[in-house]
């Protein structure tokens, strides 16, 4: 279903040139109905990890629905769910893609396919480079960003849509509490009559509004959820790995766990991680299946036996 309306909401947004204009530069984001690119872009997020990771679906109609659902994150073009999407992407494409072969050549299509991808994002970075040069910015002079609120220029402003003043304003006002307010925090949605804009990072507003004990408890879960994912023996594990990778990258720049969006993200991959670690004996269909003995064997052949004999045999 999400897949379906998702889909449709972009594209008839596209068609109907329906657009609304990015924070920050000239560009235009394609989103339907919705307010905001975030919430839109997280239900797009989620399709693709759902899509990535049911069985029964053949490998061209997975693929064209995957395509489908990326191009769609591009037009949403909300810089946070392009990037955080990219573990699955790779995961999904390279290492998805060579688990579907015999694993005498999944080597060799694991690392054409890892190629391939590097080469799509070289490609997408190029392409998308003026929409990505704030992240550039910040990773060539991050330190020159952390500093109190009332320093930043206009021009430190604009970076990153003016998130990281927002970061510098809540840190500092978390620093200037009290002892009891760094360990619990200022309470639940405190943040609202003493910002203008919600934290735009999920630990960020943790910390606000929780304390420390707040952020250790969301760690925790991240991080309960995340090696369990890595536990996973004999399923998706790459995929399940790389989504918990996505999602808190997402919870970085963005906060999916304050939208219902987000919450059907983490709610459904926390269940499928969960199916997979209690699930060993799943397996990915293959393009060239094994050949199978189907010579009845010593169980079929005890099987076959009437009852009686079984009986006696057993005894025997």
């Amino acid at each position: 279903v999400a897949v379906y309306l998702g889909t449709i909401d972009y594209l008839l947004s596209l068609l109907l040139g329906v657009a609304k204009a990015t924070e920050s530069d000239s560009s235009v984001s394609y989103i339907g109905g919705y307010n905001h690119e975030g919430a839109f872009s997280i239900a797009l997020a989620t399709a693709f990890i759902v899509v990535a990771l049911i069985r029964d679906m053949g490998a061209l109609v997975k693929g064209a629905w995957l395509g489908i659902i990326l191009a769609g994150l591009l037009l949403a073009n909300y810089r946070t769910s392009i990037l955080a999407i990219v573990p699955s992407l790779f995961a999904q494409f390279a290492m998805g893609t060579a688990q579907m072969f015999p694993k005498r050549q999944r080597l060799a299509i694991g690392i054409v396919m890892a190629l391939i991808c590097l080469v799509g994002i070289v490609i997408a970075s190029i392409l998308m480079e003026e929409r990505f040069r704030d992240v550039a910015t910040l990773a060539s002079s991050w330190a020159n960003f952390v500093k109190p609120p009332q320093d930043y220029t206009i021009s430190d402003r604009e970076v990153m849509s003016g998130r990281l003043m927002i970061w510098s304003e809540y840190l500092y006002a978390y620093a200037g509490g009290t002892d009891l307010q760094k360990l619990l925090g200022f309470g639940a949605n405190s943040w609202v009559g003493v910002f203008s804009n919600y934290a735009h990072n999920t630990l960020v507003s943790q910390l606000y509004e929780y304390g420390v004990l707040g952020v250790l408890a969301l760690i925790y879960l991240w991080a309960s959820m995340f090696f369990t994912a890595v536990r996973v023996v004999g399923g998706p594990r790459a995929k399940l790995v790389a989504a918990h990778a996505s999602f808190i990258l997402l919870s970085f720049a963005t906060m999916p766990l304050w939208m219902i969006e987000g919450y059907i993200y983490y709610g459904l991959l926390c269940g499928y991680t969960l199916f997979f670690s209690r699930h060993a004996s799943y397996a990915l269909p293959r393009l060239v299946p094994r050949a199978v003995d189907r010579s009845p064997g010593p169980a079929a052949a005890v099987s076959a036996m009437p009852a009686m004999d079984r009986g006696m045999n057993s005894h025997a």
